[in-house]
Parts: C-alpha cells; sequence; structure tokens
C-alpha cells in the first residue's frame, strides 16, 4: 500500500514539474514572439526586424511581407508561424488558423510534436538579432528606454546592519 501511494506521489509530481516546464517555455516563447511584433511600431525597427528574420527563415522578405498583408500577424508571429510550418511540414495558412482559433504558439508546436525548448531557443536568437540596436545606437531598439539601469556593482558600501562587528 505504501509503496504504491509513493509511486503515485512521483508520478503527481513529475506530471506536475513537466506541465510547469511546457507553461514556463511557453511563457519565454511568447515574450520573444511580443519583442519581435512590438518592433513593428517604427517603421525603421519593423524594416530591420522582418530583414533579419528573413535571414534566420532564409524566406525572401517579399514573402513575409505578403503573409503580413494576407494575416495582419506582427514580425514575431511570423517567425513563429513560419517555423511551425516548416517543422511540421504543415501549411503556413493551417498553422495561422490554429492560432486564430484561439491556441496559443507553445500549444500548437506540442500538439504537432514539436518540442518547445529548441523553438524558444530559435525565437530567442531571432528576437535578438531583430530586436536588439547595434551598440551605441538606440533609435532602433524596442522597449521602455524611460526606466534608469540600476548601478553596477550591487548596493552602496559602507556600513549596514548585516556588515556589523560581532561581539
Amino acid at each position: 500500500m505504501k509503496q504504491t501511494t509513493i509511486s503515485r506521489l512521483i508520478l503527481a509530481l513529475s506530471l506536475c514539474s513537466g506541465t510547469s516546464l511546457f507553461a514556463d517555455e511557453a511563457s519565454d516563447l511568447t515574450k520573444s514572439v511580443t519583442a519581435m511584433d512590438a518592433a513593428d511600431k517604427s517603421p525603421a525597427a519593423q524594416a530591420k526586424a522582418v530583414d533579419h528574420v528573413s535571414k534566420e527563415l532564409r524566406v525572401p522578405r517579399e514573402k513575409l511581407d505578403e503573409q503580413r498583408k494576407q494575416t495582419g500577424l506582427g514580425t514575431g508571429s511570423l517567425f513563429i508561424a513560419n517555423t511551425l510550418a516548416k517543422e511540421t511540414g504543415k501549411p503556413f495558412e493551417e498553422i495561422v488558423a490554429a492560432h486564430r482559433s484561439g491556441k496559443g504558439w507553445g500549444l500548437i508546436a506540442k500538439e504537432n510534436g514539436v518540442k518547445l525548448g529548441p523553438l524558444v531557443s530559435q525565437a530567442k536568437r531571432a528576437e535578438k538579432g531583430a530586436v536588439k540596436a547595434p551598440k551605441g545606437d538606440k533609435s532602433g531598439e524596442v522597449g521602455d528606454q524611460s526606466r534608469p539601469k540600476p548601478p553596477r556593482g550591487g548596493p552602496p558600501k559602507g556600513n549596514s546592519p548585516s556588515r556589523g562587528k560581532s561581539r
């Protein structure tokens, strides 16, 4: 009886951790897609993002522009839809239809046997190239630039309660 209970507990914990891992990876995928989609707000940033995605996917820019016109998808969503179409062998339109039906990109990948980890890695790599501006150039970078960056090296040095002399 004890062994059965322990076995069930181990199974339940492993199922929960697998679900948690999927949720984390799906969340990471969504963040990358959202960041690339945000590049569409500026024509210059959008052009840079689409050029990068075109190179990354080896899909002509003209095809991506046509897909954008037909679907209204942002650059990140175009990247994921094309990647999933390529990985699954399904038409781009079928992948987009699944997404429009309310399914997230992660679920579409999972249902089609595409491992989420490598897909997230591809999306992060594409995001990095599509969204980040060259060093020193903030004009094409997407994101909230109004927040000051935290100081380097941690908190200021000095007397703190945790650094007092021991008695």
